[in-house]
């Protein structure tokens, strides 16, 4: 005789397979964010890595979800490098320029005097970091200054001015220039 449960109140039961089965598939959804998530990480410290081998080889870490904070960490540290090495350079630059307008007005006047067969004698030179004035004579029967000192210099430097501010009878013909050469940085 087959076993009918006809009756109305009974109890409704599972069976193992079944209720393994129902276990699997409530957990599946869990483990497979689970698992995306982790290979989404994965795939990050990866891209991290790749973009990053400097970085990954001066540090060592335990645990790969470390390696973000990791990488931030050494980032910071090498803009905090970069910033000093820009201000470095910077001060360098400037240090540079002083030191070359600070000579090079000199440099000119030395250069296009030597290239002259006439006397010259340099009286004074003030230079106090943003204006030059050199007074300097010249023994000749004529001014020879060439105005291509100033042209060079009006290059660099504001407001250059080359001017004759005395002249004295030496012997005969023979005169003593008083020029005054200025400028301002």
């Amino acid at each position: 005789m087959e076993n009918l449960n006809l009756y109305k109140n009974k109890e409704k039961r599972i069976s193992l397979k079944r209720f393994l089965i129902y276990l699997v598939i409530s957990f599946l959804p869990f483990f497979s964010l689970y698992y995306f998530s982790q290979y989404f990480l994965f795939s990050n410290i990866a891209n991290i890595i790749r973009s990053h081998p400097l970085v990954f080889n001066e540090i060592s870490f335990n645990e790969l979800t470390e390696i973000p904070d990791i990488v931030d960490l050494k980032i910071s540290e090498y803009d905090s490098k970069i910033n000093t090495l820009i201000n470095k350079i910077r001060h360098l630059k400037t240090s540079l320029n002083k030191s070359f307008f600070s000579k090079y007005f000199l440099q000119v006047l030395v250069d296009e005097i030597s290239n002259i067969n006439e006397y010259f004698f340099i009286k004074n030179i003030e230079f106090d970091g943003k204006s030059f004035l050199i007074t300097f004579y010249e023994y000749s029967e004529n001014p020879i200054v060439p105005k291509a000192i100033k042209e060079k210099l009006s290059k660099y430097y504001k407001n250059v001015d080359l001017k004759v501010t005395d002249i004295k009878n030496v012997y005969e013909n023979f005169k003593m220039y008083e020029f005054q050469l200025e400028g301002e940085l």
